[in-house]
């Protein structure tokens, strides 16, 4: 699996130490989160940021918490081998090279190629954005994680 990195600018170490990912910046622990616990996996796109972190593996636990891995992280291909061996599975990515925000669900196998994010209409809130929906019939939305995904148990 080869995924170009944007820069020569990595974003972040991400390991996998005792089933443990464990996601570093400058040398600082960002993220860590025991892989027993995940019960999906997915990328995700973004629009793009300043930073170029515009693609992730995201890692859904049993309690829907959420946690993000650039892609372009320093150790990448190899931790996501190491992932392939402890859940039996191949890692396939299809987004990379989406320019709008989309994902697709890798695990597990019932679930693949679903989307693990929707968007949602939400009320708008303050007077400014209530004025704003008002003139432009724009509704505010969120994304969250897709119903499917928020009551499945593994």
């Amino acid at each position: 699996m080869k995924i170009s990195k944007k820069s020569d600018k990595f974003s972040g170490l991400v390991e996998l130490i005792n089933n443990e990912v464990i996601f570093k910046s400058n040398g600082n622990i960002i993220d860590k989160f025991l892989i027993s616990n995940v019960k999906v996996i997915a990328e995700f796109t973004t629009d793009s940021d300043m930073s170029g972190n515009d693609y992730f593996l995201v890692f859904v636990e049993n309690d829907n918490v959420i946690h993000y891995v650039p892609v372009y992280a320093q150790n990448f291909e190899n931790f996501i081998q190491e992932i392939e061996v402890i859940l039996n599975l191949k890692i396939t990515f299809s987004l990379a090279n989406s320019i709008r925000i989309n994902s697709n669900i890798i695990f597990p196998k019932d679930f693949q190629n679903r989307k693990l994010f929707q968007f949602v209409t939400v009320e708008p809130t303050g007077f400014w954005q209530t004025l704003f929906v008002i003139f432009s019939k724009i509704k505010p939305t969120k994304l969250q994680l897709a119903e499917y995904i928020i009551h499945y148990k593994k």
